[in-house]
């Protein structure tokens, strides 16, 4: 795996404050600095700011971590090589000045062309000091092998220690104690660690709830654009909150206030999903109504291959897109079984007898859905999204016009087509981070004769060599 990781010198404990006597101080969305897209040889990272002291100053931890995958990779010898060059700076809160900064370059290599996984990742951990007060943490990655580069601003606030309560974000780390501060993690037998840091100017007990939970998701995927059922005409209206499935850790555990305390929760191994960890503190020696602050920490577990497709029966599974029913039959059937190879060669095979053709539709029909995984992809894998659907099918849109609710996609520009232009309606769902919102479709009949038309032209090798 590429991972690389710098840290100071010194052992580094995380303090932040959420809650205090005087009423609750919030610093940056813990999600603020995660990426929402990955796209390939476009750099892109994902942040994260806490509060930290190094045994004998305070200041902030900033972690930082690429996927290799949207890097660009050059030949260096008989191998691949990616240079890169992270900034860190950490300025006044109106940003004009700058107050400490940190460089850092990496040289990254591979061994072979074949693409990396979204696991395969340089990390980079840095500590900067500070005083209590308000900054803002300026973070650029630079591709040097493209001169391409991502840049992001974490605002926050570095409470006093002042606090009846101090404790941090929660935290996940790996078996060696890494961070891990992207949102997607591999499918693995390996357990992971839930941390968090608690202490306060009072000897006082604490009583802390732990849970890791299972998010019931839909994760079909999407019918046509022209499809009529409950979603035609979807006007963004915010959905229920993701029920529980099921309960996979929980523990309560009482513990004392005052000294600096570091405590793990343990992650078990889990399958593929979308979980929320979540610690509730209660003030236990608080008259009336003890006051709970709570903590929550969103997972989301993939196949190690991710974004890739291995094995038939991933392959089997984007093509319900362009499959007609008694097809579709055929291949669903057939996975898991020693037939899906069979099914598979005999759905491309009857579109034409022209072996290269074949070969090329099918390498750009999936090479789309890969890409739609790391464009689109949030509580379900990005191919089976709504945007995931049409940009597999159409490929790029000409442009993209956002707006605060939705996303709207031309595929034209004369706007009177207005079956060649989709409109994606923002879902915001409660005690849900936007890095994991949805997009859904606003559908029509007036789709169905184009999109139809476009369906036949994947079946035939029409689009090959446009992926």
């Amino acid at each position: 795996m590429l991972r690389s990781t710098l840290t100071s010198a010194t052992v580094v404990v995380i303090v932040s404050i959420l809650t205090s006597c005087s009423g609750p101080i919030r610093p940056s969305n813990p999600y603020d600095g995660l990426a929402r897209t990955y796209e390939p040889g476009s750099p892109g990272f994902d942040a994260q700011v806490q509060p930290a002291s190094d045994g004998r100053v305070r200041g902030l931890q900033v972690d930082v971590s690429t996927p290799a995958l949207t890097l660009v990779f050059g030949r260096s010898g008989p191998r691949l090589a990616a240079r890169i060059e992270w900034l860190v700076r950490l300025m006044r809160a109106d940003g004009r000045q700058v107050l400490e900064e940190r460089t850092h370059r990496e040289t990254l290599i591979r061994e072979n062309a074949v693409a990396p996984t979204i696991f395969e990742r340089s990390s980079f951990s840095t500590f900067l000091e500070a005083s209590p007060g308000r900054y803002i943490i300026e973070i650029v990655l630079e591709d040097l092998s493209s001169g391409k580069t991502e840049r992001k601003e974490l605002v926050f606030d570095l409470p006093a220690r002042d606090r009846s309560l101090i404790v941090t974000d929660l935290r996940l780390e790996n078996r060696s104690g890494d961070p891990i501060v992207e949102l997607l993690v591999p499918d693995s037998t390996v357990t992971r660690k839930v941390v968090l840091y608690l202490t306060g100017n009072v000897q006082r007990a604490a009583l802390l709830r732990y849970s890791v939970v299972l998010l019931d998701i839909n994760d079909m995927e999407p019918q046509p654009p022209f499809w009529q059922g409950p979603r035609i005409g979807f006007t963004g209206l915010n959905p229920a909150p993701f029920s529980v499935r099921d309960t996979v850790a929980s523990e309560n555990r009482v513990v004392q206030r005052g000294p600096l305390r570091r405590i793990m929760f343990s992650v078990p191994s889990v399958g593929m999903g979308t979980y929320r960890a979540s610690v509730e503190i209660e003030d236990l020696q608080t008259e009336g109504d003890p006051p709970v602050t709570t903590l929550s920490r969103f997972f989301i577990v993939r196949r190690p291959n991710y974004p890739r497709l291995e094995g038939y029966d991933e392959l089997i599974s984007p093509l319900i897109y362009l499959a007609e029913a008694s097809e579709w039959e055929a291949l669903e059937s057939s996975i898991g079984t020693g037939d899906a190879r069979r099914e598979f060669d005999h759905f491309w095979g009857l579109r034409t007898q022209d072996r290269s053709l074949a070969s090329s539709t099918v390498e750009s029909y999936f090479s789309r859905v890969e890409e739609a995984n790391l464009r689109y992809g949030g509580v379900k894998e990005g191919w089976k999204t709504d945007r995931g659907m049409v940009f597999i099918i159409l490929g790029e849109p000409l442009f993209i016009e956002p707006t605060r609710d939705a996303e709207v996609w031309y595929y034209s520009y004369d706007g009177g087509q207005g079956e060649r232009s989709f409109i994606f309606s923002r879902v915001r769902r409660e005690d849900v981070p936007e890095v994991v919102e949805e997009f859904l479709l606003e559908r029509s009949f007036e789709y169905e004769r184009f999109w139809r038309g476009e369906i036949n032209r994947w079946r035939t090798g029409a689009v090959s060599g446009s992926g």
